[in-house]
């Protein structure tokens, strides 16, 4: 868990375009800085407490998956396994989290970064544009929204990408038609068929992975000593020193 939550992390600062050490120092000490490094620190932050989460209860879900397989096992094979054999076993559960999920998280990161450190550049009254890629690639339920314009400060979240896993889909100032589309566009609503996983955005201080990720989705019993695990994590980072 550990491992999972420091590589997500570090991939967040690279996203942010900041040294790792560097965004341990600004959320570990708030005093003196400046609205930007504010700014900064409350988009690591928030990150940071995502990711660990995140991280925690993705391997509680690879381990569950683990103990499910284990489970078509008889007694007699479980016992004839040998090292080398419970490698192979569990092999394609590792493969499952780490060489395709996990490869796809940390784009989803590190790209939700990338946007967070250009908003955070950025005053609230500026006018956004919601763009995609306008290739193949485009997913029709992004390319619908395609131009959609509004002020930073009334940006709807779930439009701030990544709004999908892979999104390609970016924002861009909109200085021709300022006025124009402030007047015109009109803040969409959530639709039903959109990836909560996406609804929030870590930009405006909410989390890369909402609650609404199945991955948040554990059973109750273990709630408790997953937020325990978590919270020690977190201490890790928040903490000068504490866990290392």
């Amino acid at each position: 868990m550990e491992a999972r939550a420091d590589i997500a992390i570090r991939r967040a600062c690279a996203g942010f375009g900041v040294d790792f050490e560097e965004a341990l120092r600004l959320i570990r000490n708030a005093d003196g800085l400046d609205n930007e490094q504010i700014a900064q620190r409350n988009i690591i932050l928030s990150a940071v407490d995502n990711l660990v989460d995140f991280a925690v209860v993705e391997e509680y879900h690879m381990a569950d998956d683990m103990a499910e397989l284990e489970e078509a096992l008889t007694e007699e094979e479980a016992e004839d396994m040998e090292d080398e054999d419970w490698f192979n076993f569990y092999l394609p559960v590792f493969s499952k989290f780490h060489d395709q999920y996990m490869r796809t998280e940390n784009m989803d990161i590190e790209y939700a970064m990338i946007v967070a450190a250009y908003l955070s550049t950025i005053r609230n009254d500026t006018t956004l544009m919601y763009m995609t890629q306008g290739d193949e690639r485009v997913r029709p339920w992004h390319l619908q929204y395609e131009g959609f314009t509004a002020p930073k400060s009334m940006f709807p979240a779930w439009l701030i990408p990544p709004i999908e896993h892979n999104c390609r889909c970016y924002l861009v100032e909109d200085t021709s038609t300022v006025i124009a589309s402030i007047q015109a566009s009109v803040i969409p609503e959530m639709p039903d068929w959109f990836n909560r996983t996406f609804k929030e955005s870590v930009a405006l201080g909410g989390r890369i992975f909402s609650d609404e990720h199945p991955y948040f989705q554990v059973d109750e019993r273990h709630v408790g000593r997953l937020n325990a695990i978590a919270n020690r994590l977190k201490a890790k980072y928040l903490k000068d020193g504490e866990g290392e």
